[in-house]
């Protein structure tokens, strides 16, 4: 609508009107065109010159932008990545989420993209247990129980024979339960002083006092074959060899003898038959007769050097002398008679008697 505006007025001149256009400001354009505007508020031309309009942090003529306005230009989310039925704004504007709800399964180690509900691990499988890990190994911040390890066993894998009775062992998976019983019947002075050992009671340690006082030398011992002495811990190797010579009848009938051969064992055939009696043994001298168990002392005088005749008689011309009993030797031992009568004097000259030659000469 014009209106008429007073452009000047002087003391000479009265006032001087011009009409001027009114503008108006359109909503449709930011243009604003030159010429006179009637007072106003921009919000009134353009109603959505709003708070509700306007980005968070931007102020426009004066209206601030709103906190939830924002600018989604580089928003990169997709209805896949917002969890099932939540809304969201991106570059097309209102979107509504497909994410699923997942939930861990304790059957499968397989985690299924999608959203998870905070949880544990040991709470979705309550085998994820300290108890049920090897030790030395971490599952998921679980650290293995020292008492549990791999019992596989490929070489020597026990057996309940060898496990004390009632005592409990794994091997490769399985649980054995001992059988073995300890049937020693050793006491401590079987067994080398010093060391331990157990007898019949695997709760009871005995300790050996057995001392090695042996006194045979390598020559004492068959040869290769091994001893100790007194010492435990030295094996001695013997060097004796059998070099006998004795057949089996050289030995008693019954009794056992090695000759050369330290595994052949012989048996004698040796018998004793001998009839002497103790009077045909010279005195002092031991013998057996027919029993090897029984010895006997002779009594036989042994009548060595001179020896007086028991007696002695004539008989014509002969001299019988009849000698002590015992033993001569035949050689340098006499039997003798002596009689003071018998010498040279008492016998005729040219008479010899019994090698004494006679030297009277009388009548």
């Amino acid at each position: 609508m014009p209106r008429d505006f007073n452009i000047g007025t002087t003391p000479t001149h009265p006032p001087r009107y011009v009409e001027l256009e009114i503008k108006t400001l359109d909503a449709s354009s930011e243009d604003v065109a030159a010429g006179y505007y009637e007072a106003a508020k921009l919000s009134e031309v353009d109603e959505d010159l709003a708070s509700g309009n306007i980005k968070d942090g931007v102020t426009i003529f004066g209206v601030e932008g709103a906190a939830a306005v924002e600018d989604v230009s580089d928003a990169t989310a997709t209805e896949g990545d917002v969890m099932e039925g939540e809304t969201f704004y991106a570059g097309e504007g209102k979107l509504t989420g497909t994410m699923p709800t997942q939930v861990l399964s304790e059957d499968s180690d397989t985690v299924e993209a999608g959203y998870y509900e905070a949880t544990t691990l040991s709470a979705v499988d309550t085998d994820l247990d300290s108890d049920n890990i090897k030790a030395g190994i971490t599952i998921f911040g679980k650290a293995g129980k020292t008492e549990v390890v791999d019992t596989t066993e490929a070489v020597n894998p026990i057996t309940a024979g060898v496990v004390l009775d009632g005592k409990i062992g794994f091997v490769n998976g399985d649980k054995i339960t001992g059988t073995l019983a300890l049937t020693g019947d050793a006491i401590e002075g079987d067994v080398l002083s010093g060391k331990l050992f157990y007898s019949d009671d695997p709760l009871t340690q005995l300790e050996g006092t057995l001392a090695l006082t042996g006194d045979a030398e390598a020559g004492d011992v068959l040869d290769g074959k091994f001893f100790y002495k007194d010492d435990a811990t030295d094996k001695i190797e013997g060097t004796l060899a059998l070099t006998g010579d004795a057949g089996t009848g050289d030995v008693l009938d019954g009794k056992f003898f090695y000759k050369d051969d330290a595994k052949d064992k012989l048996e004698g055939t040796l018998a004793l038959t001998g009839d002497a009696g103790v009077a045909n043994v010279l005195s002092g001298k031991l013998f057996y007769k027919d029993d090897a168990k029984t010895q006997l002392e002779g009594t036989m005088p042994n009548n060595a050097g001179d020896v007086a005749a028991e007696s002695y008689h004539r008989d014509s011309t002969s001299l019988h002398i009849v000698p002590a009993e015992g033993y001569t030797d035949g050689i340098d031992d006499a039997t003798t008679i002596t009689d003071a009568n018998f010498i040279a004097a008492n016998i005729k000259l040219g008479v010899t008697i019994f090698g004494l030659e006679g030297t009277y000469a009388g009548e």
